[in-house]
């Protein structure tokens, strides 16, 4: 199937595409034909439970595009625009996004399990109850992103950009921040286990009732911030700087922190 850049196809088109695609899927490709639907124009179109599992989306334009409940397993949507999007309860399992535009885009309960979102771009956006576990985020911008209930086990976040971000109850376990920006992040009730934030900025955040045990803090810069009734038990945080740090009522038993007095200033 020929490529199409840069266009608008009607939805009549569309849905013979899809239904082609459908075909290309359930034969393994002896019949049908594969989405191929590269910087095609589909803003705004109501996709809800589309299949396009495995499809071709490099740079399509997305952009406020309903695509609650939809597939989009393994399929290429790097460089898509998906600005402002519904993607809730949508599946992107190992797909590809890599540098996709998700500003303000809406994931609730949406599943990004092993998918690669490396330099994409969420500023904005809407996390909660999504599915990141073992996904790839790096250098990925989750400025002012807000995540609550959220699943991050094992995904890798190296240099991604978290500024102003809101993390509550999630599961960032094994997680690799290194390098990554959470500068004014409010990190409340979450567990980062085993987290690397090797020489990751952690400056003026607000910490609550989060679990850092064995989480490895070595070169992080935590000046101003302030950590409160949080565990970091066992954690490693040498060379971290620790200026202005506020710590109140918080466990650091068997930590570089231990000698430091929990109920003031560190």
């Amino acid at each position: 199937m020929a490529k199409n850049n840069c266009i608008r196809i009607k939805k009549e088109q569309l849905t013979a595409m899809v239904n082609e695609h459908q075909r290309w899927l359930e034969t393994e490709g002896r019949e049908g034909e594969r989405a191929e639907l590269q910087g095609v124009d589909l803003s705004n179109y109501n996709l809800q439970q589309v299949n396009l599992e495995r499809a071709d989306l490099q740079g399509a334009n997305l952009r406020g595009a309903n695509l609650r409940m939809s597939n989009f397993k393994g399929a290429d949507l790097r460089k898509a625009d998906l600005h402002l999007a519904n993607l809730q309860w949508a599946i992107f399992l190992s797909a590809d996004l890599e540098k996709a535009n998700l500003r303000r885009a809406n994931l609730h309960f949406a599943n990004f399990a092993k998918a690669n979102l490396d330099q994409a771009d969420l500023e904005n956006a809407f996390l909660h109850n999504a599915f990141f576990s073992e996904a790839r985020l790096k250098e990925a911008n989750l400025t002012n992103a807000s995540s609550r209930f959220n699943e991050f086990y094992l995904a890798d976040m190296r240099q991604a950009i978290l500024k102003r971000a809101t993390i509550t109850e999630s599961n960032m376990k094994e997680v690799i921040l290194s390098g990554a920006d959470l500068s004014g992040t409010e990190i409340i009730r979450s567990d980062f286990q085993r987290a690397d934030l090797r020489k990751a900025v952690i400056c003026q955040a607000w910490i609550f009732k989060t679990n850092f045990n064995w989480a490895d803090f070595r070169g992080a810069d935590l000046k101003g911030s302030k950590i409160e009734k949080s565990n970091f038990r066992k954690a490693i945080l040498q060379d971290a700087n620790r200026a202005d740090v506020q710590i109140l009522d918080s466990d650091f038993q068997e930590s570089d922190f231990e000698n430091l007095n929990s109920h003031g200033q560190g």
